[in-house]
């Protein structure tokens, strides 16, 4: 008789798996990792894996979607903290560059995915969803900054692509050519670029407030 698992108790389960495989993925990479690694991991039969993931790259799959899920949900958590979007923005900068531990183990297992995902569709689904919520959230940035008369006015679509690539390429920098002691600086950069990019000047907000920066010229005359 096969065996029947409750939906609550699957979910448990796959997400025991998931969470060896991370701590799998962010050791080795995709090619030397065997289902048994995982097993152990999760202190599981390599039986009980496969009962749950048919293959090795099905539980890379669910790996992909939960890690850049959980990315975006604390890329939504640090906007929704304040309506200030000079805070928004440290909040997301902070989220992205705060961790080393954390910032390696996502981008290391994330350019994997990347390479699976110019080649296979279900990964370019799910780095699609992953971009489409980044976006989502920068635009409140953007869109805030804008009815402020904090950030320049321009295309606010274009504007979030640049923000994704600022925070996006620095962090891939810093995994090949930083290290521990400066994440924070590649996070400052980032930070720095993406206000220049909205016409404000780093060095001028350092202790000033809204209010103070919209008695300052208009941005066009900056």
């Amino acid at each position: 008789m096969a065996r029947t698992v409750s939906p609550e108790n699957e979910a448990i389960r796959r997400q025991q798996i998931v969470s060896a495989a991370h701590s799998v993925f962010i050791k080795k990479d995709y090619s030397k990792v065997r289902i048994e690694d995982i097993a152990k991991q999760a202190k599981l039969s390599k039986g009980a894996v496969l009962y749950y993931f048919e293959t090795k790259e099905d539980v890379f799959l669910a790996l992909f979607e939960w890690l850049t899920q959980l990315v975006a949900q604390r890329f939504e958590a640090a906007v929704e903290t304040s309506t200030d979007p000079l805070i928004q923005l440290d909040n997301v900068v902070d989220q992205a560059f705060d961790s080393v531990k954390l910032h390696r183990a996502f981008f290391r297992i994330y350019l994997d995915c990347l390479g699976q995902g110019s080649r296979k569709e279900e990964y370019a689904r799910i780095n699609r969803a992953f971009y489409q919520a980044c976006h989502e959230h920068y635009r409140k940035i953007i869109e805030n900054g804008q009815r402020k008369a904090l950030f320049r006015d321009i295309d606010v679509t274009d504007a979030s692509l640049v923000m994704r690539a600022i925070i996006e390429g620095l962090g891939v920098q810093w995994l090949f050519m930083g290290n521990d002691g400066d994440l924070k600086h590649y996070g400052k950069l980032a930070r720095e670029a993406i206000l220049r990019y909205h016409g404000l000047e780093p060095s001028e907000l350092a202790f000033k407030s809204i209010n103070e920066i919209n008695s300052l010229a208009p941005l066009g005359a900056r």
